[in-house]
Parts: structure tokens; C-alpha cells; sequence
């Protein structure tokens, strides 16, 4: 009906990645990342997660590394811009999401920098 959003194709990408393990599907999963990155309606930093975890299963390392440093750099941003919750409880989960995300990320970079 043409009124997805950009975690309407992120959750379609992840569907299809979830169900499907080969190079056209994966190749599909990737056209959603880049159809929603195209949208620009509510633009969310998942967008270059799930573009990494498809680029590494298409094999393209160089790209996934360059996608995860973006990501990376906009769960840094999120950080700090996180220190004006004012609930402590949400920040307090907020901020652990966060870090969590983090370090995932730098062992992401570091483990495809080694593929």
C-alpha cells in the first residue's frame, strides 16, 4: 500500500535473513536495507546493523567494516545524547543498551577486519 516505514523493511530484511541463508536472498534483504535507508521518514541507527550482518554474509567485508564504523559513530552520538534523560531508570537502560551496542560493534570491526 506503499506506507512502510523504514522498521517495516528493516523487519523484513531481518525475516528474510532470519529464514533464508543464500546469496539471492541475502541480495533481497539488502535491497530492503536500501529501500529504507531511502525513505528518511523516521531514520534509525539499525538501519547499519542490519546492513552489516547482510554484508558479512554476502562476504563483502571492506563494505561491512565501513558500515559498522557508521554504525559505531551513531551509537556514540545516541550516548551522548542519552545523558539528558531525566528518568533514571530509562537512562540507566538506555545507557547499558548502549554500551552493550558498542561493544559489539568494535569486536564486529575487529572480527571482519580479520575475514
Amino acid at each position: 500500500a506503499g506506507v512502510a516505514t523504514e522498521d517495516d523493511y528493516i523487519l523484513l530484511a531481518m525475516v528474510t535473513t532470519f529464514m533464508y541463508d543464500n546469496k539471492m536472498k541475502n541480495n533481497e534483504a539488502l535491497s530492503y536495507i536500501e529501500k529504507a535507508k531511502s525513505l528518511n521518514v523516521v531514520p534509525t541507527i539499525n538501519i547499519h546493523k542490519q546492513e552489516a550482518i547482510i554484508l558479512i554474509r554476502l562476504n563483502e567485508y571492506d563494505k561491512a567494516k565501513e558500515v559498522l564504523k557508521k554504525y559505531l559513530s551513531a551509537i556514540e552520538t545516541e550516548l551522548s545524547n542519552s545523558e539528558t534523560i531525566t528518568n533514571s531508570l530509562a537512562f540507566a537502560n538506555t545507557n547499558n543498551f548502549l554500551v552493550n551496542e558498542i561493544k559489539w560493534t568494535r569486536k564486529m570491526i575487529y572480527k571482519v577486519g580479520k575475514m
